[in-house]
């Protein structure tokens, strides 16, 4: 299913259509077959069926997490309805009922109404008044009271005094509504990635064992022990959603890094590079750059460890050829002959 899913990780969900496109020449496999194998799926969380326009479909809940889409094209399907509450369970399911605005997991506790400030609810990244949908990527569970609070900041930007028909359809007017339309797409853009930017001053937050979440990143809890085990670094105070993306992909990479022990030993070994904490030179890393793919990499290769005569280490090569400049006489570089070397026969 994954391989014929569309960049949403949408897919028809016929029973036919999937066993002619996924076993096309299995004959012991039968439609049947795979109606009891969508409905197995459906019960471990793993797609969310749905029907719209009297088809029926399927999507991967957590297509996003695990593939990765350099060039996103238009989804080929359509989304399902967000006044569906189970699109809506699926979508809280998928990012572990942790709000993306605050950082904190929202209240889903029996009893409580529907306007507790702590509920989860929907957001849309992109609001549907400026073009925003209502697929999955556009969706992200946030906790009332954050959701209400960022609506309450964008209403006045929603509004646009002059419609776009209204606009002259000369040439100057035209490049000048070009011009428009560009600084609303920026200023859209601007708005989108700093309302999705998380606040690091909550407290941390205990994982509970048996919590659906549990395998969630807590990212969090990693930005302040990078604060307190490396304060003469950069402080991490907020962070973007690529930087967001980087920690938690890195996270999930290997099952040891699962674990705020880990991070802390990684960060302490960190604290004995003269080159990453900026002792030998002008450089200092900062949780943004060491969370990066390669970077991390390197720093697990041990690559940035003290070591006698290396590059990154403190430690000087005492057996280098000494540059001392320019000889005003021959106008050519003069080497400074080194200890051993003044021992040999002959010319040096």
């Amino acid at each position: 299913m994954w391989n014929f899913a569309d960049d949403e990780g949408l897919i028809k969900a016929n029973p036919l259509y999937l066993k002619s496109i996924v076993f096309p020449y299995h004959s012991e496999i039968t439609p049947e077959a795979v109606k009891s194998a969508l409905d197995k799926l459906e019960n471990l969380q793993i797609v969310f069926l749905y029907q719209k326009n009297h088809q029926h479909y399927a999507w991967i809940v957590k297509f996003k997490i695990h593939q990765r889409i350099d060039k996103p094209g238009k989804p080929q399907n359509p989304p399902p309805s967000i006044q569906n509450s189970k699109y809506r369970d699926a979508i809280f399911n998928r990012d572990g009922y942790l709000c993306h605005i605050c950082g904190e997991f929202t209240d889903t506790e029996p009893g409580r109404g529907k306007n507790e400030s702590r509920f989860p609810s929907v957001d849309h990244l992109k609001p549907k008044s400026k073009g925003g949908s209502d697929y999955p990527s556009n969706l992200k569970c946030a906790c009332l009271s954050c959701n209400k609070s960022k609506r309450d900041r964008r209403d006045d930007s929603d509004i646009n005094p002059e419609p776009l028909q209204e606009r002259s359809k000369n040439g100057r007017e035209r490049s000048k509504k070009g011009s428009d339309e560009t600084e609303t797409e920026t200023e859209t853009e601007t708005e989108t990635e700093t309302e999705t930017e998380n606040k690091l001053g909550a407290p941390p937050v205990a994982l509970s064992t048996d919590s659906p979440s549990t395998r969630m990143c807590p990212k969090v809890e990693i930005v302040k022990l990078y604060n307190s085990v490396l304060p003469e670094l950069p402080q991490c105070k907020h962070m973007s959603s690529t930087m967001e993306r980087n920690l938690r992909a890195r996270w999930r990479e290997d099952v040891a890094r699962q674990s705020l022990e880990w991070w802390s030993g990684f960060f302490k070994d960190i604290r004995g590079s003269d080159f990453l904490m900026g002792r030998s030179g002008a450089f200092s890393c900062s949780l943004d750059w060491m969370i990066k793919p390669t970077n991390m990499a390197k720093i697990l290769n041990g690559n940035y460890q003290n070591r006698e005569g290396g590059r990154n280490g403190s430690t000087k090569n005492k057996n280098a050829v000494h540059y001392t400049g320019k000889d005003d006489r021959k106008n050519e570089w003069e080497c400074k002959t080194p200890e051993w070397a003044k021992d040999l026969d002959g010319d040096v």
